[in-house]
C-alpha cells in the first residue's frame, strides 16, 4: 500500500518540477553543457514576468505558516519572499542540469527514474507523511483481502499474490491522491 502512497508522492512532485521548469523556448538544447542549461534558465527567468530580486521590494506584512510543534508562526514576508525565490533559483538551476545531463532521444519513465536514484531517506520521506487514517485504511485494506480467501487453503499462487499487490499499490496511491486533496482545501479553507 505504501508503494502506491509513495507513487503519488513522486508523481505530484515530478508534476511541480514540470511547473517550475524554465518556458520551452529558452532552455538549452540537449547534450550542452551545464553553464550554458544555467545561462539558458536565468534568461528565461528574465524574460517572463518573474524578475528575481523585485518581488518583495512592496511586500508588507507577515507570512503565517504552521508549525507541528508551535502551531501558527508569523514570518516577516520579505525575507519570506526572498527565501522562496531562492528555492526556485536552486530548483530551476537542479532541472536545468538534469535536463542536460539526460541521453538524448531517451524518454524513460519519470517516476521509476526518480525511485531509482533516490537515496534511502528520500524513499523513506515519501511515506513518512502518511496519516494515521491513510495507514489505518490500507491495514484495513489488506486485511480484508487477506480474510476474503478460503480457509484452509495453501499459500498465494503467484498470479493471486501480484493482483493483491497491484489492488494495495492502486489502494495506496488513490489514498494519497484523497489526503492531497483534502489537504489543498483545508490550506484554501473550501469547503470539504
Amino acid at each position: 500500500m505504501l508503494t502506491g502512497y509513495a507513487t503519488a508522492n513522486v508523481a505530484s512532485r515530478l508534476a511541480l518540477r514540470a511547473r517550475l521548469a524554465p518556458e520551452p523556448a529558452a532552455r538549452a538544447p540537449p547534450g550542452a553543457p551545464p553553464a550554458a542549461a544555467a545561462a539558458a534558465a536565468a534568461a528565461a527567468a528574465a524574460a517572463g514576468a518573474y524578475e528575481p530580486g523585485v518581488n518583495a521590494d512592496r511586500v508588507r506584512g507577515d507570512v503565517h505558516k504552521w508549525h507541528r510543534d508551535e502551531g501558527l508562526v508569523a514570518v516577516p514576508a520579505a525575507p519570506y519572499v526572498e527565501a522562496l525565490e531562492a528555492e526556485l533559483a536552486t530548483a530551476r538551476l537542479a532541472l536545468a542540469g538534469a535536463a542536460a545531463s539526460a541521453s538524448p532521444g531517451a524518454r524513460p519513465n519519470a517516476v521509476l527514474g526518480f525511485l531509482r536514484t533516490a537515496d534511502a531517506p528520500a524513499l523513506a520521506a515519501l511515506t513518512s507523511s502518511a496519516s494515521p487514517a491513510a495507514l489505518e485504511a490500507g491495514n484495513a485494506f489488506v486485511q480484508r483481502v487477506l480474510a476474503s480467501r478460503r480457509p484452509g487453503k495453501g499459500g498465494m499462487a503467484g498470479p493471486e499474490l501480484a493482483a493483491m499487490l497491484l489492488f494495495s499499490a492502486v489502494f495506496g496511491y488513490m489514498l494519497r491522491t484523497i489526503e492531497a486533496r483534502r489537504d489543498l482545501e483545508a490550506s484554501l479553507l473550501l469547503p470539504s
